[in-house]
């Protein structure tokens, strides 16, 4: 069977806006990998992948969040963390999905 094109539909709540060119720049930092001690991350994939998960590691495109998806099957959990703090909050979350 031929796989099929996707389909184009409008927005039935109407039509996007955009942002004007004269938008002032925002000003949230920026966040990077090598922000997050080494020690932290290893434990999130260690974790993660130990118990059959698998994770996509990536940066939201404006910069200001690391992006997780962890794909366990057919559920995808995605996770937006702008610091080092909020990471290691959803490591622990983690934790407790996993019953640890």
């Amino acid at each position: 069977m031929p796989k099929s094109e996707p389909t184009r539909s409008r927005n039935p709540n109407g039509t996007r806006k955009s942002f004007s060119a004269e938008a002032p720049n925002r000003s949230k930092p920026a966040m990077y990998w090598e922000n997050v001690p080494s020690d932290d991350l290893a434990e999130l994939v260690q974790k993660l992948c130990d118990n059959g998960f698998g994770l996509v590691l990536g940066r939201t495109s404006d910069g200001g969040a690391l992006s997780i998806t962890v794909l366990d099957g057919e559920q995808r959990i995605r996770e937006y963390s702008a610091s080092v703090d909020a990471l290691r909050a959803f490591s622990a979350w983690c934790d407790t999905a996993l019953g640890n």
